[in-house]
């Protein structure tokens, strides 16, 4: 493996389930939360963490199959939203959510495995930006998400 892919696999694992520097990791957090936390509304036009947990899952496929070579998958933002593409039992679905992310976290850095460094010098969208400015991307992404996790763990359980 070659070193910026290493560098970028060692974040995403950081953050996923290491000791990143500004806190606790995204398995972390997200094992505390019980099925009627990730559910519960904290007010009328704000994201379950439920919802954030399926956002977060949805932009990651995305970049999956862009690091797969797939130019055409599309994610939409108000459907990235939606838990309900995971699975729609309520009852079932925090666990479906959270299997869903493993699985995914695992299917990433397996890809990632695959790649070398000039993969990700390949521009995604019309030269816009590249592989690796998309993993980058993406790992804030998450950390932007889990922030907000965090704090409706806190509005609703307190």
């Amino acid at each position: 493996m070659q070193h910026k892919i290493k560098l970028l696999k060692n974040k995403m694992e950081k953050v996923y389930k290491g000791n990143p520097w500004y806190g606790s990791s995204i398995k972390s957090i997200l094992k505390k939360i019980d099925s009627k936390t990730a559910f519960t509304r904290a007010g009328k036009n704000i994201h379950t963490i439920a919802e954030l947990v399926a956002h977060m899952i949805g932009w990651r496929e995305f970049m999956l199959k862009r690091l797969q070579g797939d130019k055409n998958f599309k994610m939409y933002q108000k459907l990235s939203f939606n838990w309900e593409r995971i699975d729609n039992d309520e009852k079932t679905a925090w666990k479906s959510l959270l299997d869903a992310l493993e699985k995914n976290q695992n299917e990433i850095l397996a890809t990632l495995n695959k790649l070398n460094d000039d993969f990700l010098n390949y521009h995604v969208h019309q030269r816009k930006y590249n592989m690796e400015f998309l993993v980058e991307g993406k790992i804030q992404h998450d950390i932007y998400h889990l922030g907000q996790i965090s704090l409706l763990r806190k509005l609703i359980e307190c």
